[in-house]
């Protein structure tokens, strides 16, 4: 059975971080690992640049983030959410409370936008979506930590869920890039 990493991070990524992720999504291509990405810009697309035809990409919306090309025909997109009805597709809103650090400081509309978006891209990105996707072997990221070595922002909702699940994070904030390859071959 072919392996499967997350490939996510941070939209802040830096550029010499960057360049790594595209160049481990490259070896994954090599090795003929895939990577689940949810194309968001900087670490995500970083990733797919890499990958190519070995990137499976979630999108929470059709057309998400379209500045930036799809580079692989491997594509799962919600259907469009109409008017307020962001849950038009998968009831994510379970999930995104047993995982998310600080749900219960947000209103329920921000939770429902969240939902679609982080949700949607954090998890399915580590489980895939169809029920019959298996976890990723690991999920490789780069996102800034908090004073309790957590990762922030919607990188660290996947983190969290990886967690939980006893999936393997590198987080290449505090992980050197060599341990990621080293896991790969």
């Amino acid at each position: 059975m072919a392996r499967i990493i997350a490939g996510i991070g941070s939209r802040k990524t830096p550029p010499e971080i960057l360049l790594q992720m595209e160049e481990l999504g490259a070896l994954c291509r090599e090795l003929g690992v895939w990577v689940r990405s949810g194309h968001a810009p900087g670490a995500d697309y970083a990733f797919e640049k890499g990958a190519l035809d070995k990137a499976l990409v979630y999108l929470p919306f059709p057309n998400f983030n379209s500045q930036n090309k799809l580079l692989t025909k491997q594509v799962v997109s919600l259907p469009p959410a109409e008017g307020k009805n962001w849950r038009k597709g998968p009831d994510t809103s379970a999930v995104m409370r047993a995982y998310h650090t600080i749900i219960t400081l947000f209103k329920e509309k921000f939770i429902d936008g969240m939902d679609r978006q982080h949700y949607y891209a954090s998890y399915f990105a580590v489980f895939g979506s169809s029920g019959a996707d298996i976890p990723v072997d690991a999920v490789v990221c780069w996102a800034p930590v908090d004073g309790y070595g957590m990762a922030k922002g919607g990188t660290g909702q996947a983190v969290r869920i990886a967690n939980a699940a006893g999936i393997p994070v590198f987080n290449l904030f505090k992980t050197d890039v060599g341990e990621v390859e080293e896991f790969l071959r």
